[in-house]
């Protein structure tokens, strides 16, 4: 029941963006600029394809943030708890507010189940005891999180009409080819999902059924004159001063990824030369260490190919550490390895402009060059002894080798960690 005493002001706003940031910035700016001791505010609103996370969880273990990427649907982390949620054009999301002494959460879900049941009545809706908004006591249409501060309190829920089931599906997953390990962060429930308009084919309307919620809201207050849904423009600083600030704040990479509590991530993969294990732990989104190991595929591999590569694979290890988990800095990581760009490129191993290993095949043979020599064909043709070039061709072949090597590992942690599309 809604408490008793005298509320100044009953509205519903409904917001005309469908950007995800503006609509959270929007939350923010009610709670820290409106006195809602005498009002109580409902807030429509829906975005395009997103993932939403809760305050305290961690992106990579709750969605497939490569799949999102690949599908162009935006990651984004609420000011509330809770687990992780989709949205796209098909889902309605509900925003209460009111003063902290007046917060029920079941109180507003039941109110939706009214608004809802009442126009179609094969739904069924009911709340459970997780304050979730079930469709024939089986189907999970609504889930809640909220947020409380001194005074104020906002309660906000999903409700599923018509959503992408599939992009849901997809995306509300981690990548298949991570392990996960000493996470902190909080996880969510899975629960088996339907669209109200599977049920009732109007239901799937976002107008229809933000105006059956808004029309209860006003019954419910007993409003009768004004009973207006109110079109909001949260993008506009002229009429939320610091909103634009707070928009800002919420789309930074350092509050989306960089607020993950602390986690450990491995994957591992079988290449000719052997089985490679990568292991990380991530402290805010950033790779406080790593390990890259690995177990021989066979014995019939030359020692030095060995060596060669545990000598790259240990620079790469350095070179990633201190890195932000995201797909620019890891790029920009492997490649400021030395002879990195070897990675992307793949080069042969003696180029005119790679002074120092050329330095180091001609002092390895005895040749007489005091500059580095521009390739290996001259280091052959120079030589008077076929063993230096001999001794040539194999140091060739071993650092060409370990470096595909190298090459494919640094597509493969890309691949997996950042979706290399």
């Amino acid at each position: 029941m809604w408490l008793s005493n005298s509320v100044k002001e009953i509205v519903v706003y409904k917001s005309i963006s469908t950007n995800i940031w503006s609509n959270l910035s929007f939350e923010d700016w009610i709670l820290k600029n409106v006195d809602l001791s005498f009002r109580r505010i409902l807030f429509l609103w829906r975005n395009t394809r997103t993932v939403v996370i809760g305050r305290h969880q961690n992106p990579w273990l709750e969605a497939d943030v490569c799949a999102a990427r690949r599908l162009g649907a935006s990651v984004a982390r609420r000011r509330s708890g809770g687990g992780t949620v989709y949205h796209d054009l098909g889902n309605l999301n509900c925003s209460v507010f009111t003063h902290r002494s007046d917060y029920d959460r079941r109180r507003n879900l039941q109110m939706v189940c009214d608004a809802l049941n009442h126009r179609w009545r094969q739904l069924e809706l009911t709340v459970n005891q997780h304050h979730d908004i079930l469709c024939r006591g089986r189907w999970k249409v609504s889930g809640s999180s909220s947020k409380l501060t001194r005074d104020s309190s906002l309660h906000h829920f999903t409700l599923l009409l018509g959503v992408d089931q599939e992009s849901l599906h997809t995306l509300l997953q981690p990548s298949a080819q991570l392990r996960f390990s000493r996470s902190s962060a909080t996880p969510s429930r899975p629960s088996v999902v339907t669209n109200l308009s599977s049920l009732a084919r109007e239901a799937s309307s976002f107008e229809k059924v933000g105006g059956a919620i808004g029309e209860r809201f006003y019954n419910e207050h007993r409003v009768t004159e004004g009973r207006k849904i109110v079109e909001v423009d949260p993008t506009q600083e002229k009429d939320f001063a610091g909103i634009t600030e707070m928009k800002r704040d919420l789309e930074n990479w350092n509050w989306v990824f960089g607020k993950t509590p602390k986690f450990s991530v491995s994957f591992q993969k079988s290449f000719i030369f052997g089985n490679v294990t990568f292991e990380a732990e991530l402290i805010q989104g950033v790779i406080n260490n790593c390990q890259l190991t690995v177990a021989p595929a066979n014995s019939s591999h030359r020692v030095e190919h060995q060596q060669e590569l545990e000598n790259l694979l240990s620079k790469l290890r350095t070179c990633l550490t201190g890195v932000r988990y995201v797909r620019q800095d890891v790029e920009a990581a492997m490649s400021s390895m030395h002879h990195g760009r070897r990675c992307f490129n793949k080069p042969s191993p003696l180029e005119s402009s790679d002074v120092d290993l050329n330095t180091r095949y001609v002092s390895e043979v005895g040749g007489p060059h005091s500059s580095p020599v521009p390739s290996n064909h001259l280091l052959r043709k120079n030589s008077k002894n076929s063993t230096h070039c001999q001794a040539v061709d194999a140091m060739d072949q071993t650092n060409s080798q370990s470096y595909q090597y190298l090459s494919d590992v640094c597509q493969w942690i890309l691949h997996v960690l950042l979706g290399r599309a």
